[in-house]
Parts: structure tokens; sequence; C-alpha cells
């Protein structure tokens, strides 16, 4: 978030994790496989946080664009498989 440049896809995101703090994932978002989920945010080049829940909290993972999505993905499914490796 420090690096992005879009001040307003920054408050768009902002908004949307905290909706997640409240404990609701929102309208728009998808399960993902292996326990991930994706939060679209529309707005900008079309963002995405990938979160996953460990019983406790949910974690945010990585987040990209509609762009990145495919590597994006790919980074959330591996931070993930780390987290439960350690924990």
């Amino acid at each position: 978030m420090q690096d992005l440049k879009d001040l307003i896809g920054g408050s768009a995101i902002d908004a949307r994790i905290a909706l997640l703090r409240r404990g609701a994932l929102g309208k728009k978002y998808r399960d993902i496989g292996d326990g991930l989920i994706e939060l679209k945010v529309d707005v900008g080049p079309g963002y995405r946080v990938y979160i996953a829940d460990d019983g406790r909290n949910s974690l945010i993972l990585c987040a990209g664009s509609k762009r990145t999505q495919k590597q994006d993905i790919k980074a959330a499914k591996r931070h993930w498989k780390d987290y439960k490796a350690k924990n």
C-alpha cells in the first residue's frame, strides 16, 4: 500500500479491509481454492486482495490487480502454505 500512487484505489482498498475487519466479505469475492478468498475492488485497474482465515484471524496474504491476477494467486497460495507450515 505504501507504494500505491492511486489515492482513490488506496481508499477503496482501505474501505474493503475495514469491511473485512467488521466480519463481512462484502459482495464481490470468490473462493480461489486451498482455503483462499479473492476480494475484488472495482476501482482503477481492478484491485484484488487475497486472504485466508486461520480460524482466529483473516490474514491478508498479498494483493494486486486484474492484470497480475494469475501471479498474485500463485503468490497468495505460496504465502498461505508457508504460513500453515510455520503455525
